[in-house]
């Protein structure tokens, strides 16, 4: 039987949120509890040992929402929080001990312990070969995405301006590998205000919002989750 993989995480929370109306997505609560808080506590949850939140504008805002957890936050300059920079600055803070990764977006809402574990249980049935493995479902890419000590060593030796797509095109389909799941957790995030309310709905209203309007948002009529993935 092979050792168990020591785990870590880099959670990508460096967005301005402009579709947002500039707010942080990763504060918005689902069922009272912070988005951010909730990825972080699953991920522990999962035996994740070391938990790398990368931020950028709302640092000020979200910075507070993990500060007890034991997390590293890394903290961008708004000028360079892009997808590609917060990828590999994140993945850089992970320490040697840790051999397998998942890069998660903080946007990500609905994603929970079972989630994860569910990660965990394809990785572990891959073969050795494969250094990258990505869900999609119903056709569509998703995350957590989970990267070998390896891969993460070589997202992070490549030219600048050059992140984990760039790594997996290049190293192929046998070191890269998609799993197929149903489960829509992988693929739903949330953009707009609308798609907080959609969301919100079709979790049966007054789950999901932000803080100060009580933890949902205000109902709209016609609400429903269609085109959320």
């Amino acid at each position: 039987m092979s050792p168990t993989p020591a785990w870590g995480a880099v959670i990508l929370a460096a967005g301005e949120g402009r579709r947002m109306g500039g707010r942080p997505k990763g504060a918005l609560c689902l069922d009272g509890v912070p988005v951010l808080r909730r990825q972080v506590l699953a991920l522990q949850a999962c035996g994740v040992g070391h938990v790398v939140v990368v931020l950028g504008r709302h640092a000020a805002a979200l910075a507070p929402l993990v500060a007890d957890l034991g997390v590293q936050a890394v903290t961008l300059p708004p000028t360079t929080s892009d997808l590609i920079t917060s990828q590999r600055a994140g993945l850089a803070q992970l320490p040697p001990s840790v051999d397998t990764a998942m890069l998660l977006l903080a946007d990500q809402v609905l994603l929970n312990e079972a989630d994860l574990r569910e990660v965990q249980t394809a990785w572990a049935g891959r073969d050795p070969a494969v250094h990258s493995l990505y869900p999609v479902v119903a056709g569509q890419r998703g995350h957590p995405v989970l990267l070998s000590r390896s891969a993460v060593a070589a997202v992070c030796a490549q030219a600048e301006g050059q992140g984990v797509r760039h790594w997996q095109q290049q190293a192929g389909p046998m070191a890269v590998q998609a799993w197929a799941s149903g489960n829509t957790h992988f693929v739903t995030d949330v953009d707009t205000p609308d798609d907080v309310r959609r969301l919100d709905a079709e979790l049966g209203g007054g789950r999901l919002g932000w803080p100060e309007d009580g933890g949902a948002m205000p109902a709209q009529s016609g609400s429903s989750l269609s085109g959320m993935g």
